[in-house]
């Protein structure tokens, strides 16, 4: 980059990727390391702020990992330096990254750096962005690295624009542009010596591998390597869609622990089922290979930190931690009770009793999650059953319906219990009570009352 026009074509360009991605917000956080990427981060978002009436509040924000002696010294002259030359105050946090757990010293680290970062963004508001400084080079470092170690299509969908709350705007650039720019707008960076450390993975990759594809194989690589991202983000997108469809047509729990995935997570494809698995994996933290996925698929598979992966006799997968329950069965086979009084045995275990009382019990044993009070002109008409995928409730003093499945995870039943808590439905098959747990308008239309009782089975 030799002259000023060059540099002000790329800062017209920055701004045609910037404006996108902050449209909406009034405060952007810019994390600065110091080095060549992050300056040049730093001085082209001041730059088009100031020269395009952006009116951006960006808060410059270091972390200093402490895992070099004077990174303290370096991280308050970086301090110094952006007061003097940018007039802004940088925020400076610290953090001690652990020297042992799943992924190395660099992933723990990033996992740091990125949860201070999220602390100082939610400081300036809940929808407050953070800019990272990942360019070009980055995202072919990471996605021939994912390839080396393994990694689905998803996987190599690298480096993307935005994830969230973080924003990639330098995607467009590589090492050496972005320095030559800052060189000629006089700005100064910070080399770090561990991007020489050539234990690190990534380091030999930059420093070794990548100089010798170039050299030998192909001078354009990390421009392959790029384009390989996007198109795989891409197929990611599209896949994304269907997963998130599935998900909210299933009422599938990501968050919950355990999670049962209904036996049509069967019926997806391959892609799908894989990219669902991540989702609930990277929704508790877990960093899956590509043998997790192949056995979690096969239908028994142990994950990290003790998560287990089970494919029920229904069809069914179970996922959670340290599952201490077999899988679940699927009794909705089996043929409904007819409810009577007394007490009567379930064919899949436990037994339900049926007791005149016919006032409504006080408060207290109405909150009982193993007793309910009905009413019916004909008991013998009721019948009770398990839980079947699809079953909705019309609740009792409320409009619409709600999914058992929900009912379930509200009241916090675990996998097992819900495949054997029962069910009572009336004579045309409608859901008129989950005892103990939820009450349908059916369930108190007059005639005598009744006490249910469920005793489940014992452990």
């Amino acid at each position: 980059m030799r002259d000023s026009g060059q540099t002000e074509a790329l800062e017209r360009k920055f701004l045609s990727i910037w404006r996108p991605l902050v449209a909406g917000h009034s405060t952007v956080v810019l994390a600065v390391s110091g080095g060549g990427d992050s300056m040049a981060l730093l001085t082209l978002a001041l730059r088009v702020n100031d020269a395009r009436d952006l009116h951006l509040r960006l808060i410059p924000a270091h972390v200093d990992h402490g895992l070099r002696p004077e990174s303290g010294e370096e991280a308050a002259q970086l301090g110094r330096y952006v007061r003097e030359r940018f007039g802004l105050d940088l925020v400076l946090r610290s953090v001690t990254v652990p020297t042992e757990g799943q992924g190395g010293l660099e992933m723990a680290a990033r996992a740091a750096r990125l949860r201070i970062l999220d602390r100082v963004r939610r400081a300036y508001g809940e929808d407050t962005p953070v800019a990272l400084a990942h360019q070009a080079d980055d995202q072919a470092e990471t996605v021939l690295m994912r390839i080396l170690v393994g990694t689905g299509i998803p996987g190599l969908a690298g480096i993307r624009p935005q994830a969230g709350a973080f924003l990639h705007p330098l995607l467009s650039w590589g090492r050496v542009e972005l320095r030559e720019y800052l060189t000629v707008r006089g700005v100064g960076w910070i080399e770090d010596p561990s991007n020489q450390d050539r234990s690190i993975l990534r380091n030999r990759i930059r420093l070794d591998l990548l100089p010798l594809l170039k050299a030998q194989y192909n001078p354009r690589v990390e421009r392959k390597l790029g384009e390989l991202g996007e198109q795989a983000a891409e197929w990611k997108a599209l896949v994304e869609s269907a997963v998130d469809r599935f998900v909210q047509d299933f009422g599938v729990q990501v968050q919950a622990q355990p999670i049962l995935l209904p036996a049509a997570f069967g019926g997806l494809s391959r892609p799908q089922q894989a990219l669902l698995l991540q989702k609930i994996a990277a929704r508790h933290q877990l960093r899956l290979t590509s043998q997790h996925l192949r056995a979690a698929l096969a239908g028994r598979a142990v994950w990290p930190h003790g998560w287990e992966v089970r494919k029920t006799s229904a069809g069914q997968w179970e996922i959670g931690c340290g599952l201490t329950v077999a899988p679940a069965e699927d009794f909705s086979a089996l043929a409904p009770v007819w409810l009577r009084p007394g007490w009567i045995a379930l064919p899949w275990g436990g037994r339900i009793g049926a007791e005149r009382v016919d006032e409504m019990p006080k408060a207290k044993a109405r909150l009982n999650r193993r007793l309910s009070w009905v009413q019916s002109a004909d008991l013998s008409a009721w019948r009770v059953r398990t839980w079947r995928a699809g079953d909705r409730i019309r609740l009792l003093g409320l409009n619409g319906t709600k999914k058992l499945q929900d009912v379930f995870v509200d009241q916090k039943i675990s996998i097992a219990d819900k495949h054997r808590w029962p069910v009572v439905v009336d004579e045309a098959g409608v859901i008129v009570a989950v005892i103990g747990l939820a009450l349908a308008e059916g369930a108190r239309k007059g005639g005598a009352g009744w006490l249910l009782h469920y005793d489940p089975p014992a452990r």
